[in-house]
């Protein structure tokens, strides 16, 4: 079984954790407890209750379970040996390798499923999953065909429980998820009926970070001058619909979007924030050489379009007035 390889800022922990997993690219780690323990579920799936974060708010590495509520800090007294962190380079060289030949065979899976497909026929057939989808704001089945939408009556997934890993069956939105170049790189499942807070899951294990593109040029990302980033599939599309420009790209990215995505997204770059998040420094200084603006709203965008109202000459007016960085 392909784990990953333990920050080296966590080598204090090493045998007392197992199936680790890069949650997010040099942030986030998920494990094993070194308390609780966990183990993998008869699908595969890896416990994933223990979370490791290498650079905690107060400047040290910090685990925490979220089944046990075990907490763990560094010892302060910790500093890896010359000898360590060369052996760490080497280990993390040949878990890119790992990685990237495990994500050839998830994408070559899913390839050659399209399971999108599937899902797309589901939602035509089932008119409660239609309206699932008009009450997110997306109406027309236009729309529906165009980012392949889907539905699944009763998607079955694996959760780690702390007692045990627990099936769980919901009916699903569902939405193919791309890379910048367009290529369909997973599918996203919007839990209808959320498990212990849960809403959203992956089809695959691909380890490639998702986007949602809405500006589509025979599947591949429309040419355009403006590109406007959002938080979120549902987001972007309620967007774009709205705002209904042919030359206008709008992104859907996942929750902390890494560096390569971000400089990989072209033209003027436009945010729109959530009410509760703030300007990212790292974002801000990747686009500091570039024409980079935000805004900023009192609620999130596609609630104002689809609660409030808001239409196409709204929009243009809130962009217009996007805050320079």
């Amino acid at each position: 079984m392909i784990t990953d390889v333990l920050p080296i800022e966590f080598q204090e922990l090493t045998g007392r954790v197992n199936y680790i997993r890069e949650r997010m690219r040099g942030k986030e780690w998920s494990s094993s407890c070194p308390e609780c323990g966990g183990e993998p579920h008869k699908n595969g799936d890896l416990p994933d209750r223990f979370r490791m974060w290498p650079h905690n708010k107060g400047g040290f590495a910090f685990g925490w379970c979220r089944v046990c509520g075990y907490k763990w800090s560094a010892s302060r007294e910790f500093k890896p040996t010359p000898e360590q962190l060369e052996q760490w380079r080497i280990d993390r060289l040949g878990k890119e390798e790992r990685i990237k030949a495990e994500a050839e065979q998830a994408i070559k899976l899913l390839t050659d499923k399209q399971k999108w497909h599937y899902y797309y026929d589901s939602l035509l057939n089932n008119d409660s999953a239609k309206d699932e989808w008009a009450k997110a704001g997306i109406i027309l089945p236009f729309w529906w065909n165009e980012w392949q939408l889907g539905y699944d009556e009763a998607h079955l997934f694996y959760f780690d429980t702390g007692k045990g890993w627990q099936d769980y069956t919901t009916p699903t939105l569902t939405i193919p998820v791309r890379d910048l170049t367009g290529r369909v790189v997973n599918i996203k499942h919007r839990l209808l009926n959320p498990f212990d807070g849960i809403k959203y899951r992956m089809e695959y294990r691909t380890n490639i970070e998702p986007v949602f593109i809405a500006n589509l040029d025979d599947g591949k990302p429309a040419k355009s001058k403006v590109s406007i980033i959002c938080e979120g599939e549902k987001k972007a599309a309620v967007t774009f619909i709205t705002l209904d420009m042919v030359n206008v790209q709008v992104y859907g990215l996942p929750k902390s979007p890494s560096d390569e995505m971000l400089t990989g997204i072209e033209g003027r770059i436009i945010q729109v924030l959530d009410p509760d998040v703030s300007v990212s420094p790292r974002i801000k200084d990747i686009y500091k050489s570039r024409d980079y603006r935000v805004v900023t709203l009192p609620e999130k965008i596609d609630d104002m379009i689809v609660h409030r109202g808001l239409e196409q000459e709204h929009l243009i007016a809130i962009f217009k007035q996007a805050e320079r960085q």
